[in-house]
């Protein structure tokens, strides 16, 4: 457990290398938070209502350390450090604002819900 919190840590302080905030952080992240994408699932919204909201309570959770840790490590490369680095926090903003489009589409989505 020792461990597990002194990686997530080195992870938001930036002292681990782009290799593993890429491929061991924000991959695999990124493949558990599009399991419902890839499922397709419909389901009555209105009977899962407390579980879908702590999804996406997880998945804006998620997806935040993934890109804080992805951004903080972006400089610690060995080769071509900075393509790597321009290539690494251009993915960091373009999730950024694909999260804020999220967030607004599911804000309206839940109020016009609650209206009707």
């Amino acid at each position: 457990m020792e461990k597990l919190i002194l990686s997530i840590l080195r992870l938001l302080n930036g002292n681990e290398r782009l290799f593993v905030s890429f491929w061991y952080v924000y991959i695999p992240i990124l493949l558990i938070t599009n399991i419902p994408r890839f499922l397709d699932l419909h389901v009555n919204v209105e009977n899962r209502m407390p579980i879908l909201i702590l999804f996406i309570i997880l998945f804006f959770i998620l997806k935040a350390f993934s890109l804080v840790s992805l951004w903080r490590c972006a400089p610690n490369v060995l080769h071509n450090s900075n393509l790597k680095t321009r290539l690494a926090r251009g993915l960091v903003v373009a999730n950024s604002i694909y999260l804020l489009f999220v967030a607004a589409i599911l804000t309206v989505t839940a109020f016009h819900s609650f209206n009707n």
